[in-house]
């Protein structure tokens, strides 16, 4: 049983659907300490555009479960960026519309990962994502020990036999202790293996993919990067 581990970030970049579709259980990692410069709560729509939710002052050792969000005017300034710089993309209407449904129904909700979660299940639905979704909160309220201890217990707990870890932690992850609990670990470079049709826009969001291309097409090139991957194990 494969698992993938990430945090619940905030219409993230294509590369995180493609771990999730390669898993049969996908854990948002809600139970860590936020950095505020993290993609958790943040997105680029392109190179220059950023787009940050506005969070309420707390505690810097605030776990992501807990982060609150400052107030709902940001939600209209965000749609209307994103209007402004999608309204000429074939497939803007249909998309654009979904996602003004989705965030206003939003207003009133507080919680980063709460918020983050309801808009990563719309793209979960999107991108054909199989996987039980899960908080790490939930499934181990507390835990001792470092990043790589944390990341095995949770696979334990859905019963996982392998971990399809992103690249960026190969330089802080100890392979070894994974290997002593029989979890096969694997890297995944998503980049590496949706480049050659997405371009620079595998760094974007994965709604700059979703205003041009349909689920469909977006689907098939997702599975012949699975197919790929899977060969390579």
């Amino acid at each position: 049983m494969r698992v993938g581990i990430h945090q619940p970030n905030y219409l993230p970049w294509i590369g995180y659907f493609l771990k999730a579709r390669l898993c049969n259980a996908f854990i948002l990692h809600d139970n860590v300490q936020l950095n505020r410069r993290s993609y958790t709560r943040r997105c680029y729509l392109d190179k220059e555009t950023l787009l940050t939710i506005p969070l309420r002052k707390q505690s810097r050792e605030v776990l992501i479960k807990d982060v609150l969000i400052s107030h709902n005017y940001w939600i209209d300034k965000h749609l209307k960026t994103i209007e402004h710089l999608y309204s000429k993309f074939p497939l803007f209407n249909a998309r654009f519309e979904r996602l003004v449904e989705i965030m206003q129904s939003l207003r009133t909700e507080e919680q980063l990962s709460a918020f983050n979660a309801t808009l990563l299940g719309w793209m979960f639905g999107e991108f054909k994502v199989s996987a039980k979704i899960s908080f790490s909160s939930e499934l181990l309220q507390e835990h001792s020990g470092n990043t790589d201890s944390y990341h095995i217990a949770l696979i334990n707990k859905v019963g996982g036999t392998s971990y399809v870890s992103g690249l960026g932690a190969k330089s802080y992850q100890d392979d070894s202790i994974y290997n002593q609990h029989s979890i096969q670990l694997s890297y995944l470079e998503s980049e590496k293996l949706l480049k050659e049709k997405f371009g620079e826009a595998t760094k974007l969001s994965a709604l700059h993919l979703m205003m041009q291309y349909s689920s469909e097409e977006i689907t098939m090139i997702l599975e012949k990067a699975e197919a790929l991957f899977i060969e390579s194990l």
